[in-house]
C-alpha cells in the first residue's frame, strides 16, 4: 500500500486562489493523502470554499482535517497543522499556489525508493505579475545547508520539501516552532531539519507552482524603509531564537546568528536599491550594514566605506562571498574575442560598466532582443576556440538554452556568477584574499 502523505496547508484570506490549490491536490497521482488545512481566522470566503471541497476530498478517498482557529499568524497555524500529522511523509504548502499532478507521487515515490534518505526536494515554477513564469532551481547539495539557507543561495520556501515524519519528529520541528512572531514559518521548518544530520535528495523537476501574482497584498511593508527594517529586525530575532534552540555547540550558534543578522541587513540594502526608496534610505541601510560588518569581521579598510556607498550591490556581494569562502575562478586573461551574450539584460547592464578597462572588457556585445550599430544578434556559427563567451543571463533555463547552442564549441565560457565575484575581487579585494576574516565566534 502507498504510504500516507500528510499535506499541511495554512490559509488566511486566500479565496481568490484557494480553489486552484485544492483542485491540484484532487488530481494527484497518489491515493493515500491526509489533507490538514488550518483556516487561520479568514474573514473572506475561504472557510466556505474549504467546507464545499470537504466532500470532494472524502469522495477522492483522502482524509481531510479542517482546523478553524482565531487569526494567530502563519507560524501558529503551521505548528498546529504539523502537530496533527499522522502520515509517514509530510509537506507544508501555501494555500495560494498549485501542485503538479506528480508532486506527491514523485517526492513520496523517491523517498520510498531511497529508504536511507530523510527528506527530498524538487524544483519549482514561479509565476509573477508580469505574466511571465520563471524556473526556480533548488541547488542539489546537502553541505552546509543551514549556512547556505541563511545566505539564501538556494530556494528557501518550505513547499519544495517532503520529509519523513519520523525525521521531523526527531528534529523536534514542532516543539521548536517560535510562535511569538507572525510570519516566517520557513526557518521554523527548515533549520532544525538541516542541522539534524539527515540525508536529503533532489529531484530536478518543477513539481510546484509558486504564485506571486498577489505579492504586494502581503508585502506592503516593503514599500517603506522603516517598516522594512523593522520587519527584518523581527526576522533576525526570530531566526536567532530558532538557532539557539538547536542541538549544536555555542560557537556554531553564534556563527549562524551572525550570518542571519548580516544577510538580513544586506536584504534591506538591496530592497532599498531595487525599490528606489531614495538616497537617505539607502544611506541609512548601508550605515546599519557597515556597523554590523565591523562587529563581525576583522579590520575593514577605511576606503571600503566610501566604495560601499558608491558600489552598494558589489559591496553586499563581496560580504556574502567572504562568508561562503567564494573566490574568483577567473585566472587567465582571454586571448581572443570577449563576447558579452545578453548584454542588454539587467545583469549585463549592471556588470558592463565594471568590466570597462579590465581584461574582461567585451569586444563584442550580443543580444537576441535587439540589434544596432554596437549590439549584434548571437552569431554562434562564427565562434572560434579562442573566443570567450560571458553569459550575462543567470536564469537557469536561459543559461541552459545558450549552453545547448554552444555544444561542440571549444570556446571559454564565463557565467554571470563568476563575473560578479570577479568584479567584487577588484573593488573589495580584502574580502577575497584573506585580508578580511569573518569572526562571529568572538562576539560577546
Amino acid at each position: 500500500m502507498m504510504p500516507k502523505v500528510s499535506i499541511v496547508i495554512t490559509c488566511y484570506n486566500k479565496e481568490q486562489f484557494l480553489s486552484k490549490m485544492l483542485d491540484s491536490i484532487l488530481v494527484q497521482k497518489w491515493d493515500n493523502i491526509e489533507l490538514i488545512i488550518v483556516n487561520d481566522g479568514s474573514t473572506d470566503a475561504s472557510g466556505h470554499i474549504l467546507a464545499w471541497y470537504e466532500s470532494k476530498f472524502i469522495a477522492r478517498g483522502y482524509e481531510i482535517n479542517i482546523i478553524n482557529q482565531k487569526n494567530a499568524g502563519v507560524a501558529v497555524a503551521s505548528k498546529n497543522g504539523l502537530a496533527q500529522v499522522t502520515g509517514e511523509f509530510v509537506c507544508l504548502l501555501d494555500a495560494d499556489d498549485e501542485l503538479s499532478p506528480l508532486y506527491v507521487s514523485k517526492l513520496a515515490g523517491w523517498l520510498v525508493a531511497n529508504p536511507t534518505y530523510d527528506w527530498v526536494a524538487c524544483d519549482a515554477i514561479r509565476e509573477e505579475d508580469d505574466n511571465k513564469t520563471y524556473y526556480v532551481e533548488t541547488t542539489p547539495t546537502d553541505e552546509k545547508m543551514a549556512e547556505r539557507w541563511l545566505m539564501q543561495t538556494f530556494h528557501r520556501e518550505v513547499w519544495v520539501y517532503m520529509v519523513r515524519t519520523d525525521y521531523m519528529n526527531k528534529c523536534k520541528v514542532v516543539e521548536r516552532f517560535n510562535t511569538k512572531r507572525i510570519g516566517n514559518q520557513e526557518g521554523q521548518f527548515f533549520l532544525p531539519l538541516s542541522m539534524g544530520g539527515g540525508k536529503i535528495g533532489f529531484i530536478n523537476e518543477p513539481l510546484y507552482k509558486h504564485n506571486l501574482l498577489n505579492i504586494e497584498t502581503h508585502r506592503s511593508y516593503s514599500q517603506d524603509y522603516n517598516r522594512l527594517s523593522t520587519r527584518y529586525a523581527g526576522f533576525i530575532q526570530s531566526i536567532n531564537e530558532i538557532i539557539k534552540s538547536l542541538d549544536i555547540d555555542e560557537d556554531e550558534k553564534k556563527r549562524l546568528c551572525a550570518i542571519s543578522e548580516i544577510k538580513h541587513k544586506i536584504l534591506v540594502v538591496k530592497a532599498c536599491l531595487y525599490r528606489m526608496f531614495g538616497n537617505e534610505s539607502v544611506e541609512n541601510a548601508l550605515e546599519s550594514l557597515f556597523e554590523t560588518v565591523i562587529k563581525y569581521f576583522s579590520t575593514i579598510p577605511i576606503m571600503y566605506k566610501y566604495n560601499a556607498y558608491n558600489n552598494p550591490w558589489v559591496f553586499c556581494d563581496a560580504i556574502e562571498d567572504n562568508i561562503l569562502n567564494i573566490k574568483s575562478r577567473i585566472a587567465e586573461h582571454p586571448k581572443g574575442r570577449i563576447i558579452g551574450w545578453g548584454a542588454m539584460g539587467n545583469n549585463g547592464k549592471h556588470a558592463l560598466p565594471y568590466l570597462t578597462n579590465t581584461p574582461l572588457s567585451p569586444t563584442d556585445l550580443w543580444d537576441a532582443s535587439i540589434e544596432n550599430s554596437y549590439i549584434k544578434h548571437p552569431d554562434v556559427d562564427n565562434i572560434t576556440d579562442k573566443d570567450t563567451i560571458i553569459i550575462f543571463p543567470s536564469r537557469v533555463k536561459i543559461v541552459e538554452e545558450i549552453n545547448k547552442l554552444l555544444i561542440g564549441k571549444k570556446c571559454n565560457i564565463i557565467l554571470y556568477q563568476d563575473i560578479k565575484v570577479y568584479i567584487g575581487s577588484i573593488l573589495f579585494a580584502d574580502f577575497y584574499n584573506g585580508g578580511i576574516k569573518f569572526k562571529p565566534c568572538n562576539q560577546k
